[in-house]
């Protein structure tokens, strides 16, 4: 069966739910009861894996306000310092035990969808949350079930046959920067990858988007609801285009490669800084004054235009 898709009229309709635990406290209050309940259900194994234990807490935490997050998979690790196979092998133990059900976010910016949405299946909203998604918890069972669970990788490669190998060792000798723009991995944002095939091998587009998902957790990793990467690619590409005409200016140190990547990382967070104001704002004043607030700074960071004098490092 189809995965279930969350559209942004699914969202806009989402984010009018009641928050059910608004406190920090609460909220806390009861993602230990959610993790007790857990560990009860897979007879104390949780406490083997810390790193599994870290990621549920997260999806206890982040969604028992509402009954539901959204954090991309490649976020997850990064704010926890574990690998995606461990947040992918964390929903399914949640999914396992019939604690979550994992619907997939559209992309408002690009085209399908990326974005794991958890639903917390013992909410209260759970059932207002299926009412707006029209689906049925039979439905989503099925859905879930029918979802096929991947082999590792060492039980991978023990099937690789024997002639593979040579194949392995005919690319050895093969240089990342040698490779053409098809080898550009699928994850990484389009926009920004169109932009960036025009100046950058594979190799410095590979480096800098991993400098662009540190400065995401920089500025709004500790955000809950602020989507992932994927929601931010026209200040990916502002950025990018901002660095870019640094380096025809001039505008780095003696190390170009290096100077490169610190003052993107700069410029990115700088793009970035509307939003994590804004939910600042939010928390503290409210949805009208942050509103106000983000569009004074969209308005500051547009008129500055990036002249940025000092590198950052």
């Amino acid at each position: 069966m189809k995965p279930i898709i969350v559209t942004e009229s699914h969202m806009v309709e989402l984010r009018k739910l009641e928050k059910v635990y608004i406190t920090d406290e609460d909220r806390k209050s009861q993602k230990r009861k959610d993790l007790a309940r857990l560990i009860n259900k897979t007879s104390g194994s949780l406490y083997k894996s810390p790193k599994k234990k870290q990621v549920a807490d997260h999806f206890y935490f982040f969604s028992n306000d509402s009954g539901f997050s959204y954090f991309g998979k490649e976020t997850i690790a990064d704010m926890y310092d574990v690998s995606v196979r461990t947040v992918e092998e964390t929903m399914s133990l949640l999914k396992k035990n019939d604690e979550i059900i994992v619907a997939y976010r559209v992309n408002p910016k690009s085209n399908g969808y990326k974005t794991p949405f958890i639903i917390l299946k013992n909410h209260p909203n759970f059932e207002a949350i299926c009412a707006i998604l029209n689906i049925v918890c039979e439905v989503a069972c099925e859905v879930e079930s029918a979802e096929i669970p991947t082999e590792s990788k060492d039980e991978e490669l023990k099937k690789v046959p024997t002639y593979y190998l040579t194949l392995n060792n005919s690319l050895k000798d093969l240089n990342l920067a040698d490779l053409d723009n098809t080898y550009i991995p699928e994850y990484i944002d389009d926009s920004f990858k169109q932009e960036a095939v025009k100046r950058f091998n594979v190799k410095d587009i590979i480096k800098l988007w991993d400098v662009s998902k540190s400065a995401f957790k920089k500025t709004l990793g500790t955000f809950n609801n602020c989507g992932d990467i994927y929601d931010y690619s026209d200040e990916l590409v502002e950025a990018l285009k901002a660095t870019v005409t640094a380096m025809a200016k001039k505008k780095y140190s003696a190390n170009p490669i290096k100077s490169m990547e610190g003052y993107f990382h700069k410029l990115f967070c700088e793009q970035l800084k509307p939003m994590k104001d804004y939910l600042v704002a939010e928390l503290r004043d409210g949805q009208l004054a942050a509103n106000l607030k983000y569009a004074q700074y969209k308005r500051s960071i547009q008129c500055k235009n990036f002249e940025i004098d000092e590198l950052p490092f």
